[in-house]
């Protein structure tokens, strides 16, 4: 059974040793790893995810499978437009296929809904292997959003999904 709760201050250790945990377990080569965990250790240490949290930064929705962290989600509003911006989406490689992301993303639809917001979008790396996964859940590759992340990054992508409003 899964439950999912917004993530608080206290929370920000168990999230750093979940990402940690993901990454170790990850098939890929040593020096690949040593540039995440260099990343992790600049990015996402328990400090400051918990600034990030505290601070309202970002905000971290948790899910637990039978009381065990076991996937997490980071997002935060946009200011100068109707949406919301995913910003992190992690999960337990033993607890993929369960239906737990697709728990989550049903979660960030419904907060964003109530806000008000019209849209959601989500920066990936471009050889990331979730890409179908992503459009499968209705996002698609941004077009206009991507001309601009390109003067940025080479290796990344922006993906949208337009809300239904009711």
């Amino acid at each position: 059974m899964h439950n999912i709760i917004k993530g608080i201050p206290s929370d920000a250790e168990r999230i750093s040793e979940l990402i940690i945990k993901i990454w170790s377990d990850c098939n890929i080569s040593s020096i690949d790893k040593q540039k995440i965990f260099y990343l992790i250790n600049q990015y996402q240490t328990p400090a400051i995810i918990r600034d990030q949290i505290s601070n309202s930064t970002q905000s971290y929705l948790l899910l637990t499978w039978y009381g065990r962290l076991a996937s997490f989600l980071s997002y935060s509003f946009l200011d100068d437009e109707p949406g919301i911006y995913i910003h992190q989406v992690y999960s337990l490689r033993e607890m993929q296929g369960k239906g737990l992301l697709k728990a989550l993303f049903n979660q960030i639809e419904l907060i964003a809904t109530n806000a008000g917001r019209q849209d959601i979008y989500i920066c990936l790396d471009t050889q990331n292997l979730s890409l179908e996964y992503y459009s499968g859940l209705g996002f698609y590759v941004h077009p206009e959003k991507n001309l601009e992340i390109a003067k940025i990054s080479d290796h990344k992508m922006i993906m949208h999904k337009k809300l239904r409003q009711y």
